[in-house]
Order: structure tokens, then sequence, then C-alpha cells
């Protein structure tokens, strides 16, 4: 039997005693709590590899850190598909600091009633599919969206424009990805073109495409010579989905 089946089992035998223990006195005190956790998530987990147990005190610590700005009446166990899911990344990733934060933010919100329904599984899966240095670059697209929003363009993240067959090389979409990129610290800029095309694969990220025309009489002796000069407008925007996601992962006070 797989180590996932057995971690499954463990966790269908115990998640009775657990959702008990939620309801007695002594499960408000942050000690408490901990065992709580870990009876569902922890201990049928603890026979993955040794990367497990390099960060289980490391985790042990965030939930530490969290629990305590939870209310006592707001603390609940995470369900197992969250629990077993988040602790076995964890363990694999015990080596790439940038993933294992996010994996763990999900652990720690699916512990707090008024965000658990935030965190879906399968976010899970698509932080598997996000390179460490990808995962920070897509979490810094937040505060591009945020002033985005200030500025009421809504979930954009860039914008391109295009006037007639004229379009600066600079303005391109791909171009402004990559030097956020570089400002971020990544100037490899075939790496920020896999990135990009991986955000938008996953459907966190997808462009919009518009365009207009306007007829330009200015320069013309008749209306026959009339002119139609088209503007084509490219958004980069952040999906729903991206932002759920986004949102669901991004560490609680956490400068990105």
């Amino acid at each position: 039997m797989s180590i996932e089946n057995e971690s499954n089992k463990a966790v269908s035998g115990l998640i009775a005693n657990v959702y008990q223990d939620l309801a007695s006195p002594s499960f408000r005190t942050v000690g408490s709590a901990i065992e709580s956790i870990f009876k569902i998530g922890l201990s049928p987990i603890s026979m993955l590899d040794w990367g497990f147990e390099r960060s289980k005190a490391w985790l042990i610590n965030k939930i530490e850190e969290r629990i305590t700005s939870i209310p006592p009446e707001c603390r609940v166990s995470p369900s197992s598909v969250i629990a077993v899911g988040t602790i076995t990344q964890i363990s694999l990733s015990h080596d790439a600091p940038e993933l294992r934060d996010l994996y763990a933010e999900l652990l720690l919100k699916a512990m707090d009633s008024r965000t658990c329904s935030m965190v879906h599984p399968a976010y899970i899966t698509l932080l598997t599919q996000l390179s460490p240095q990808e995962a920070l670059i897509f979490l810094s697209l937040k505060q591009l969206v945020d002033n985005n929003e200030k500025s009421r363009r809504g979930s954009c993240v860039f914008s391109e424009v295009r006037r007639g067959t004229y379009s600066d090389g600079s303005n391109r979409i791909e171009v402004q990805f990559n030097s956020h990129c570089q400002k971020k610290g990544f100037p490899d800029s075939k790496l920020s073109n896999i990135w990009l095309d991986n955000l938008k694969r996953l459907s966190l990220v997808e462009i919009h495409i518009s365009s207009e025309g306007k007829i330009d009489l200015s320069d013309m002796e008749s209306p026959r010579d009339a002119v139609l000069k088209t503007t084509e407008y490219k958004d980069l925007i952040m999906t729903d989905f991206g932002l759920a996601f986004l949102e669901a992962c991004a560490p609680i006070g956490a400068e990105i």
C-alpha cells in the first residue's frame, strides 16, 4: 500500500477524535490546538522521508505563531485533504523555503474558520507546478494589481498598445514581464518567458485583446482618401481564479 493510502487511512481513523476535541474546553489552549492539528495532519505523515523531520519544528513554530492570533471560537482543524496534502508537500519542499511557506499558509488559513473556505485542494496541486522563483514572481504581481485597482484598472497587471502597424518593442507585455522579473532579481529572459507561459497555462493570468478604429481625414484632400487607423490593446490580467489562489497562499502581512 502506498504512503498516501496509509496516510489517508490513518487520517480517517483520527478525524472523529479530532472533532470531538474541538468541542472540549482544553482545545482553547494553544498546546491543545497544536496537538489536535498534529493528530489529524502530522502523525500519519511522519512516515514520510527525513524531509518531514527537518520541517517539523519549523511548522510547529508557524502554527504556534498563527494560533495565538486566531480567536478560540474560530480555531478549527483542517480537512484531511488539506492537512495531508499540504504537510506532504511541506516535507518534500524542505529545500525550497519559498514554496514551503506557501504550503504552510494554506494549512494555517485552513485552521481558521474565517479563512478556511478560501483554501481549495486544487491550490496544492497548483503549487507543485510552480518553481520556487516562479511562485515568488506570481506573488509579487499582487502589488501591481493592488496599485492598478487604485487607478481603476482592475486586475490588470501590464498593458500593451499597438497603433496601426507600429509597436514600441519596450511596450510589449513579454518585455514588461521580463523587466519586472529583473527587478525581483531574476534576469534570465528565457526563464521569464517560460514562467509567463506557465502562468497562462494554469489560468492564473490571461491576455485580453481589444481594438478600436478611427477614421482620419486630417491629411486627406477628399473623403475618398479617408484612412481607418486602428489601435490594438493587450492587457495581461489576473484571472478570478488567480486572484483567489494568490489570496489563499500569500502569507498574511508579508511584504512581497
